[in-house]
């Protein structure tokens, strides 16, 4: 880890796209299930996920150099309308917590998600 910063920052540097990717699939898998609150949409036919911020890091001390990490990632997710008697969309910005693991010995080189 470099000298100077955060844990935070490095986690948003290193892991940022293997987290955008678990988000993604985890958007595209259960959006049915996820609570998003439109305003412009009577019945969600469609989400994608648009763009993910990292928000919040937690971390807690593992035995040896392992860390346990929770990241806070708000996502901006693209929602169509169902009914086809109306053409509205609009954009939801729900959090997820994305559950994680790594060795600081090595840089979180090896650093793994747990689970969503």
């Amino acid at each position: 880890m470099a000298t100077g910063r955060s844990f935070a920052e490095s986690v948003k540097d290193k892991c940022y796209d293997g987290l955008y990717q678990t988000a993604e699939d985890y958007v595209n898998e259960n959006w049915e299930s996820m609570d998003l609150y439109p305003r412009n949409v009577h019945r969600v036919g469609r989400a994608e996920m648009i763009d993910a911020t990292i928000e919040r890091v937690y971390v807690r001390d593992l035995p040896e150099m392992r860390v346990a990490f929770e990241v806070g990632m708000q996502l901006e997710i693209d929602v169509k309308e169902g009914d086809y008697h109306y053409d509205e969309s609009d954009q939801c910005y729900p959090w997820i917590r994305i559950y994680c693991e790594g060795d600081l010995s090595c840089g979180l080189d090896d650093w793994e998600i747990i689970r969503v």
